[in-house]
């Protein structure tokens, strides 16, 4: 059984002007969530640089990916709202977003961790920009 979507007036019937204050609600942790990743990792380098013996100029990279994945995913949020819609890209966005977490948090080297920030920028971009949307 296929289930139709539900579009925004019908929210607004079941739920009432409390449907957009839980729009808002749920936009801005989801984002706020995303965003946070990216400034907490600069605390925790020291200790990744340990972690995987690397140096400074190595450990940065886990930085800069994940600030250029941000910016990559804010001029792609605009295509993807259109392509896919708010709700979809909120959604999906946000699950990948956990994966990638977790894949980082498990990653068994530096190389897997960059990649794991990386994607995890390119979403909080996107997620960042949407939640600006709605």
């Amino acid at each position: 059984m296929r289930r139709t979507p539900e579009t925004s007036e019908v929210l607004f019937a079941r739920y009432g002007e409390r449907y957009r204050i839980y729009v808002t609600v749920i936009a801005l942790l989801g984002t706020i969530s995303a965003v946070v990743t990216t400034t907490t990792v600069n605390v925790a380098l020291p200790d990744i640089m340990g972690a995987f013996g690397i140096g400074q100029d190595r450990a940065q990279w886990i930085s800069t990916g994940n600030l250029a994945g941000q910016t990559v995913g804010q001029l792609l949020s605009a295509w993807l709202i259109t392509a896919f819609g708010q709700r979809k890209t909120f959604v999906v966005g946000l699950c990948i977003f956990v994966v990638a977490l977790l894949v980082a948090a498990l990653s068994p080297n530096d190389l897997v961790l960059v990649a794991a920030r990386v994607v995890q920028g390119l979403l909080a971009g996107v997620l960042q920009s949407l939640s600006m949307f709605i």
